[in-house]
């Protein structure tokens, strides 16, 4: 259920940009809480998941396994999500600023659009910054920043699933008896 839930909040904000309906709010606020209840159900089950598939005899060495492995996925996680997140902000800027008329760019920030990149690292320019000289009806790409950002967590979500399907338990004869 993750896996569609993640899916699902990119369009869910988008419905929300659009219409301005405090619908497609609690259907945010509703997905993003039941995937985050999750992971915290994941993570008080898990022990009794590993003794269900592979016996009581070496549940805490599979734990502390799984916790290890658990912890590099906390390190490189946020990274991959935090670069994937400014990719798709930088490339709202780059679409931003050449939508503008010929040298609304020079004239805002005093260096030419082939600065783009450098004046953003720098947060000289911002998307705030850019729709303040953009034509009029231009439409804010806020709101779909994080778009790329869910789309991959889900992609995660359900190759995670399909491993977990995939899993099949440990013939009983491998067991300890009690």
């Amino acid at each position: 259920l993750g896996a569609p839930l993640a899916a699902l909040v990119p369009s869910v904000t988008q419905w929300a940009a659009q219409t301005g309906s405090v619908l497609p709010l609690y259907a945010f606020y509703s997905s993003t809480l039941l995937m985050i209840s999750f992971y915290g159900g994941l993570a008080s089950l898990m022990p009794a998941y590993i003794s269900d598939l592979f016996g009581l005899r070496n549940v805490g060495a599979i734990h502390g396994r799984l916790m290890t492995a658990w912890s590099a996925a906390a390190l490189i996680g946020p990274n991959l999500l935090s670069y994937l997140r400014r990719d798709s902000y930088n490339g709202a800027c780059a679409a931003l600023a050449s939508a503008l008329p010929p040298g609304a760019f020079e004239g805002a920030f005093g260096a030419p659009v082939t600065r783009l990149q450098e004046l953003v690292d720098a947060n000289t320019v911002t998307i705030a910054r850019l729709l303040e000289i953009a034509p009029p009806g231009t439409v804010d790409p806020s709101p779909l920043l994080y778009d790329s950002t869910l789309y991959a967590c889900s992609a995660m979500l359900g190759v995670a699933f399909v491993a977990n399907w995939a899993m099949s338990p440990v013939d009983k004869r491998h067991f300890e008896e009690e």
